[in-house]
C-alpha cells in the first residue's frame, strides 16, 4: 500500500464567486457582468495587436543580430547517448519552488513567501506537505521512476530561421529544426530567432545543437488513485510535484551536459538560486514556450532521440507528451543564447513557415493561431 499521507483540505478559491452562481437572485445579473467585462477585455485585446509596429519579414531578417561563432566548443560525445535515470534524491536539490506555489495560485518567490503576511501559513502547509511525499517517494522503489535522455548532433544553419541536423559519421542530414523570428519591432532594433544561435552553413565548418526529453513515470497512477479515493488536495499535490520533479530533472541533465557531454564547461560550480537566475552558459527552450511557440519539433526531437523507446513516452495528436510530467527541448551553447519571445507574426512569416514545413495554410494556422495578427 501507498505511505501514509496527511490530508488536507483544498484552499479555497473564489468563494464570493461560487456563492453569487448558486444564488438564483443574483446568478444572471453576475453572469451578465463577467460577460460585459470579457467584451471589453476583447475589444481592448484587438486594439493592443493593431497597435503593434509590425516588420515585414525580409525587414526583421535584416535586423537579425550580427553574432560571431569563432572557436565552437567540440562536444565531447556525439549522437543520442544512453537513458539515464537520476534518482529523487538527485533531483531535489535542483527544485525550483517558486512555480509550485504560482500553481497553487500563492505568489511570492521561494523562500519568502514562506514568511508572507498573507500567504504564508498556507505556503508553509504545503511545502511541508511537498516534502512529506518527496521523502515518501525517496523510500518508496515502486512509485516513482524518472528517466532523461538527450544528445549532441552537428548542425548548421542552412536558411535565416532553419537549422540543419547532420549525423555525426555520415554527415547525413537527419532533418530540420524550423524557428520563427520576431516581426514586432523590437526597442534593441534587433530581431531575433533561436537559429541566429547556430553558425551558418555557408562558413564550411558545422555548428552544434542539442535536444532533449525527460518523463517522470507513476504520478499520473498515483493523481489518479488519490482522487478515486476523494482525495482532491493530495491529487493536486501529486501532479504539481510530478511537473516540479520534471523541470528539475531538465535543469539536472543541462547541467550533466555543459559539464561532460557537450563539456564546455567541466569546471563550473552554481548554487541552486544561480540556476534559477540561469547564470550559466547556453539555453534550453522547449517547444510550446515563447521562443519556439509551435510544438511541431517535438517530432523530430522523438525521433533523434528514439524517445518513445527510451524514454516510454509517447506525443499525442496535439503532441502533448504521455506521461503529463514530462518535458523536452533544445540545447544551444553559444556565449550570447538568450530566450526570447516570438510574439506576433504577421502572413508573410506565417506562409513562409508553412512552406518550409510543408503544411496547407489552415493547418499552419492552427499551430500558430495564438501568435497570429491576423486570425
Amino acid at each position: 500500500p501507498p505511505p501514509s499521507f496527511p490530508t488536507r483540505p483544498l484552499p479555497i478559491c473564489a468563494v464570493p464567486a461560487s456563492a453569487t452562481l448558486l444564488s438564483s437572485e443574483r446568478r444572471g445579473n453576475y453572469i451578465a457582468e463577467i460577460a460585459a467585462d470579457y467584451e471589453k477585455v476583447r475589444v481592448l485585446y484587438q486594439k493592443d495587436r493593431a497597435s503593434k509596429n509590425m516588420l515585414s519579414l525580409s525587414d526583421a531578417r535584416a535586423r537579425a543580430p550580427k553574432l560571431e561563432y569563432g572557436e565552437r566548443p567540440v562536444p565531447k560525445q556525439w549522437g543520442a547517448q544512453p537513458v539515464l535515470e537520476p534518482s529523487i534524491s538527485d533531483l531535489i536539490p535542483f527544485i525550483d519552488w517558486t512555480p509550485f506555489f504560482r500553481s497553487w495560485g500563492l505568489a511570492g518567490l521561494f523562500p519568502r513567501i514562506l514568511k508572507d503576511d498573507v500567504v504564508g501559513t498556507e505556503a508553509q502547509n504545503l511545502y511541508d506537505d511537498a516534502q512529506t511525499m518527496l521523502e515518501n517517494w525517496t523510500n518508496s522503489a515502486h512509485s516513482i521512476q524518472v528517466r532523461a535522455v538527450h544528445g549532441i548532433f552537428p548542425a548548421a544553419r542552412t536558411a535565416p530561421e532553419t537549422v540543419t541536423v547532420f549525423d555525426s559519421e555520415s554527415g547525413r542530414s537527419h532533418g530540420q529544426f524550423e524557428f520563427l523570428r520576431q516581426q514586432i519591432a523590437q526597442q534593441s532594433g534587433i530581431q531575433r530567432s533561436l537559429a541566429d544561435f547556430i553558425a551558418p552553413g555557408e562558413t564550411g565548418e558545422t555548428d552544434a545543437i542539442g535536444c532533449f526529453a525527460v518523463a517522470v513515470h507513476g504520478i499520473d497512477n498515483l493523481a489518479n488513485e488519490a482522487a478515486a479515493e476523494g482525495d482532491d488536495y493530495r491529487s493536486i499535490l501529486i501532479k504539481a510535484l510530478g511537473d516540479r520533479l520534471a523541470e528539475s530533472c531538465a535543469e539536472w541533465l543541462h547541467a550533466q551536459v555543459r559539464k561532460e557531454t557537450w563539456g564546455y564547461t567541466p569546471d563550473e560550480s552554481f548554487t541552486n538560486d544561480e540556476l534559477i537566475r540561469e547564470a550559466y552558459r547556453g539555453i534550453r527552450p522547449a517547444p510550446g514556450y515563447p521562443a519556439c511557440p509551435d510544438h511541431l519539433d517535438k517530432q523530430f526531437i522523438w525521433r533523434l532521440l528514439n524517445a518513445e523507446e527510451t524514454l516510454n513516452a509517447s506525443l499525442t495528436e496535439s503532441i502533448a507528451i504521455l506521461p503529463a510530467a514530462a518535458v523536452s527541448g533544445y540545447y544551444f551553447a553559444h556565449p550570447q543564447a538568450r530566450y526570447m519571445g516570438i510574439g506576433l507574426i504577421a502572413s508573410d512569416q506565417l506562409n513562409d513557415w508553412a512552406a518550409r514545413r510543408q503544411l496547407n495554410e489552415d493547418t499552419a494556422k492552427r499551430w500558430l493561431a495564438s501568435n497570429l495578427l491576423e486570425s
